[in-house]
C-alpha cells in the first residue's frame, strides 16, 4: 500500500500563476531535493490566441513538448494543442518520447506570464519531492501499485512519493486554482492509533504555502490489495446498484414525514403567485437543523460553490456523509448519501418522488418538507444499508476522518504568536455518535 496525507490549500482565483509558483519554490523546491518537475499546458480549440503558439514563437525549443489532443464537440472532432513532459506513468502522457530538458530560467519566465501573455485554458505543474528521509516513508522493499493507478492532475492523483500539484483552469466567469500537497507516510501508520507528528521543517513549509482548506488521508493499493478491494466493490455494487438504484423502491415505499407536491405543479403555482427568489430561503440553516437532529455535523471545509456536507463517524471508524446540492439556474435540491472508508467510498442518490432525484427550490415550506424527508431517508440508510456496506469493506484506522480535517495546521495568529499544531482526533461530537 501507499499511504498519504493530502493538504489542499486556499488559493484566490485572482492570484497569479507565477506568484503561486514562487511560493512553492520558496517553501519546498529550495529546501528539499526535487526529484522531477512535470508540466502540462493546454489550449482550447475555441481559443483565438493560443498560449502554445506564443510560447514556441519565443522559445522554439518548446516545440519538442508539443502534441495535439483530440477533442469531441458534438459530431465533430477537433485537435487541441498541448505542451507537456508527462511520461507513461501519467494517465495522459505526451505520446512523443524524445523529450528534452528545458532551461530553468526560461521555464520560470513562462510560468510568470501565465495567463497574461500565455493564455492557456489549463496550466498544470507537479513536483516530486524527496522527503523520504524526513518522513521515513518508503520501505526497503515495496510492492508495485496496481496498473490501473495512473497519475493525474486531480484531487485523488496517484503518486509514488511526496508530491506538490498546482493547477489553474479558466472557467466561464472565474479562474479555479488548485494547490495540493501529498505527503507519503510510513505504511505502519495504517495500524497506529494516531498519525505521526510531522517534522518541524515540513510543518513550517506547509504553513508557508498558505491556509490549509482541507486535510485528508489518501490510500493507493498494491496489486494484491487492489484485487481484494475489487471483489468487495463488486459485492457492494451488487447490493446497492449503480449510485444506489437498487435502493430506489425501498425509498418510494418508505413512509416519510411529508407528502411533496409535484414539481411541475409547484413551479407553475410559483409562477402564478410570483413568490420571492429562493435566495430568501435560509437553505443551509434548514439543512443543518434537520440533519443535525439525526446527529450529522456540518463540515464547512468540504463546501463547494453550490453544496454543503454534513457527516458523522461510525463505530467501525468509517464515515457517513450527506452532500446537499442547491444547484443554480434554476435552483434544484439534490442529495447524495455517502459511506466512506480509508480505501473505499460508496454513494446512494436520494429520490424525492418516484422519478425525481432533484426537487425545485421554490418556497420555504416545500423546501423544508423536502429536507425533512431527506433527514428521514438518511436515518433509514444509516440503519439498513450502511452496516451491510461496512461489513463488506471492514473498518478503517482509528485516526481516519472523512471530514476534510484529519490533521489540523494553524498558521501564526495576528499577534505573531505561533499556535501549536495539533492533531484533530475525533471530536466530542463524533465520539458521541459512535
Amino acid at each position: 500500500m501507499r499511504l498519504f496525507l493530502k493538504f489542499i490549500f486556499q488559493v484566490s482565483e485572482n492570484e497569479s500563476f507565477g506568484k503561486v509558483y514562487h511560493r512553492i519554490k520558496d517553501q519546498f523546491l529550495d529546501e528539499y531535493v526535487l526529484k522531477k518537475q512535470w508540466f502540462k499546458f493546454e489550449d482550447s480549440f475555441t481559443s483565438k490566441h493560443r498560449g502554445s503558439s506564443i510560447v514556441i514563437q519565443k522559445y522554439p525549443e518548446m516545440k519538442h513538448f508539443l502534441y495535439f489532443s483530440k477533442k469531441e464537440w458534438g459530431n465533430e472532432i477537433f485537435e487541441e494543442p498541448v505542451l507537456s513532459n508527462l511520461d507513461d506513468s501519467w494517465a495522459l502522457p505526451n505520446p512523443y518520447k524524445n523529450l528534452v530538458d528545458f532551461p530553468d530560467d526560461q521555464f520560470v519566465s513562462i510560468l510568470e506570464n501565465i495567463p497574461d501573455i500565455y493564455p492557456f485554458i489549463r496550466s498544470s505543474l507537479a513536483f516530486d519531492l524527496n522527503l523520504d528521509s524526513q518522513l521515513d516513508s518508503v520501505p526497503d522493499k515495496e510492492k508495485p501499485v496496481h496498473s490501473a493507478y495512473k497519475r493525474e492532475f486531480s484531487e485523488n492523483t496517484p503518486c509514488s512519493n511526496s508530491t506538490l500539484i498546482f493547477q489553474s483552469e479558466l472557467g466561464e466567469k472565474h479562474r479555479d486554482n488548485y494547490l495540493a500537497l501529498f505527503l507519503r507516510l510510513p505504511n505502519t501508520v495504517y495500524y497506529a492509533k494516531t498519525l505521526p507528528e510531522l517534522p518541524s521543517s515540513v510543518l513550517s513549509s506547509i504553513r508557508g504555502l498558505g491556509t490549509v482548506a482541507v486535510s485528508k488521508s489518501f490510500y493507493i493499493p498494491d496489486e494484491i490489495e487492489y484485487s481484494q478491494w475489487e471483489k468487495k466493490r463488486k459485492e457492494a455494487h451488487y447490493f446497492l446498484g449503480e449510485y444506489g438504484e437498487n435502493c430506489h423502491d425501498e425509498f418510494i415505499d418508505l413512509k416519510k414525514p411529508n407528502d411533496l407536491p409535484d414539481p411541475f405543479f409547484l413551479l407553475k403555482n410559483n409562477e402564478q403567485k410570483k413568490h420571492k427568489s429562493d435566495k430568501s430561503i435560509p437553505k443551509e440553516s434548514i439543512v443543518k437543523f434537520y440533519l443535525g437532529i439525526k446527529g450529522y455535523h456540518y463540515h464547512p471545509q468540504l463546501d463547494t460553490r453550490e453544496s454543503i456536507t454534513l457527516g458523522k463517524s461510525t463505530k467501525n471508524g468509517n464515515a457517513l456523509q450527506v452532500v446537499v446540492h442547491f444547484g443554480s439556474c434554476p435552483s434544484q435540491l439534490s442529495c447524495i448519501f455517502k459511506m466512506i472508508g480509508l480505501s473505499w467510498e460508496e454513494q446512494i442518490r436520494i429520490p424525492f418522488l418516484s422519478d425525481y432525484y432533484q426537487y425545485p427550490i421554490v418556497t420555504r415550506d416545500s423546501f423544508e418538507k423536502a429536507v425533512e424527508n431527506v433527514s428521514a431517508m438518511t436515518a433509514f440508510l444509516e440503519r439498513n444499508h450502511a452496516p451491510k456496506i461496512e461489513k463488506i469493506y471492514g473498518s478503517s484506522p482509528v485516526w481516519f476522518k472523512a471530514s476534510g480535517e484529519i490533521y489540523k495546521i494553524v498558521n501564526k495568529s495576528q499577534s505573531g504568536k505561533e499556535i501549536e499544531d495539533q492533531f484533530t482526533k475525533n471530536s466530542n461530537q463524533d465520539e458521541k455518535s459512535k
